[in-house]
């Protein structure tokens, strides 16, 4: 955000003609510089939300290695937008100086990878909103809590559909390079979006601790004597009653343990 408000401040989303060629230079110098970071913001928060989730919910073994995957090629797309990025253009320079006629590739490389790293996303996005949902749906708690849990890990839907529309702005989004400081607006605008919806759903689960200091411990607490169920996928079988109680201790020191890092204590 910080190398995209310099290139705005220097001219990002006037016309280059408008812009005097200091102005064009230093846009869209941080402009390039800031396509990395951007692109990384909305990548590498889904390998905290595949923990976050193998934790929480405990998937089958099959189940987490298919999310560790599906992760991973959206990595592996997302090096290869960045890639080529900063190499379809010969000298690659002329991304970010002005005056240069650059040899460039056909832009549909570009686009069709920044696509299928798209829907890649997306499909991470959807994934990790409704399969917790599934999970939580079934589990014997109150519902005021169930509600709870289920819209704060869920709102990866909201990632999920501005990477579809980020998706449907890619061919009508093509660069001209010559007018670069105007023609890349639209794609900044929804990688700035999508990486801060990532990032928030990534870190709203985290936010209980506060929401109990600020309404209560007993707030949205369920199970017997508001004990925290332990949380069991359908894919594990079912533990014995004395196991189950064995974790729910666990899992209540475990919990009265971060409230008093919270505080302080």
């Amino acid at each position: 955000m910080a190398l995209i408000t310099v290139a705005v401040d220097s001219g990002l989303g006037r016309h280059i003609s408008t812009l005097a060629t200091p102005q064009a230079h230093r846009a869209l110098l941080f402009t390039t510089i800031g396509f990395v970071p951007g692109i990384l913001s909305y990548t590498m928060p889904k390998f905290a939300v595949v923990i976050l989730i193998k934790d929480l919910l405990r998937p089958s073994r099959l189940h987490v290695m298919a999310l560790w995957a599906l992760a991973a090629v959206n990595a592996v797309l997302t090096v290869l937008c960045i890639t080529f990025t900063y190499v379809q253009c010969e000298p690659p320079s002329a991304l970010w100086t002005t005056g240069i006629v650059p040899r460039c590739w056909d832009p549909l490389a570009l686009i069709a990878t920044s696509i299928a790293s798209g829907a890649t996303s997306a499909l991470f996005d959807f994934w990790f909103a409704l399969y917790p949902a599934a999970v939580l749906w079934r589990m014997q708690i109150n519902l005021k809590k169930k509600v709870a849990l289920i819209t704060a890990l869920g709102l990866g839907v909201c990632a999920g559909i501005v990477a579809v529309y980020k998706c449907t702005t890619f061919e009508t989004s093509r660069p001209q390079y010559n007018d670069l400081t105007f023609t890349s607006v639209n794609i900044v605008i929804w990688t700035t979006i999508e990486a801060n919806a990532v990032i928030i759903s990534a870190c709203i689960p985290m936010l209980m601790p506060f929401v109990e200091l600020v309404f209560g411990e007993n707030f949205l607490r369920g199970g017997v004597n508001g004990q925290l169920p332990t949380i069991r996928s359908s894919s594990e079988p079912a533990a014995s009653s004395e196991s189950s109680d064995v974790g729910m201790k666990a899992s209540e020191r475990q919990r009265e343990d971060w409230m008093r890092q919270v505080r302080g204590t």
